[in-house]
C-alpha cells in the first residue's frame, strides 16, 4: 500500500476512533492531532523496521505536528518567553531529520541551534534593561500573531 495511502486511511480511522470514544475518555486533546500524531509514530516504527515507508510522508506529518505544538505550547506559557520561537521550532526540526535520517551529528546544525537559544535567552534577560533588546523582544512576541 502506497504510504499516502497508509497515512490518510489511518489519520481517518484514529479520528474516527477518537471522536466516536472522545467522551467516554474524557480527553483534552484534539483529535486530528492525535491522529496525525500516532500515524506518523506508527510509520516511523514500520520505516525503522525496514518496511517501505516513504519517509516524505512522514517528514511532512511530523512537520504538522511540531508546528502544532508549537502553538500548543505557546498559547499556554506567558508571552515574556514568546521569544524564545524560533529556538522551540528548529530544535523540534532538527529532531524530526535525525529521526528520519539516523544522522544524529551534523556539528553546523548544532552550532546553529544553540546560537539561536542563546541569541533568545540574551534578548529575555535584557529585554527590560535595553532600549534596543526590549524592541527587538517586541518584535520576536509579536511573530506569528501580526501578520
Amino acid at each position: 500500500m502506497a504510504t499516502i495511502t497508509l497515512a490518510i486511511l489511518s489519520i481517518s480511522v484514529l479520528f474516527a476512533v477518537g471522536v466516536l470514544f472522545g467522551n467516554v475518555l474524557k480527553n483534552r486533546v484534539c483529535v486530528i492531532c492525535a491522529s496525525v500524531s500516532l500515524t506518523w509514530l506508527e510509520l516511523l516504527i514500520l520505516f525503522w523496521f525496514g518496511w517501505s515507508i516513504n519517509p516524505l510522508m512522514i517528514g511532512i506529518l511530523m512537520g504538522g505536528s511540531v508546528v502544532g505544538l508549537l502553538y500548543l505550547v505557546f498559547a499556554n506559557v506567558p508571552k515574556q518567553y514568546h521569544v524564545f520561537k524560533l529556538p522551540f521550532v528548529i530544535t523540534l526540526f532538527t529532531i524530526v531529520y535525525f529521526l528520519l535520517s539516523g544522522i544524529w551529528y551534523v556539528k553546523n546544525t548544532y552550532v546553529i541551534v544553540i546560537l539561536a537559544w542563546l541569541i533568545s535567552a540574551v534578548v529575555f534577560v535584557f529585554r527590560d534593561k535595553n532600549n534596543h533588546m526590549s524592541a527587538l523582544a517586541k518584535k520576536l512576541i509579536a511573530c506569528c500573531k501580526d501578520w
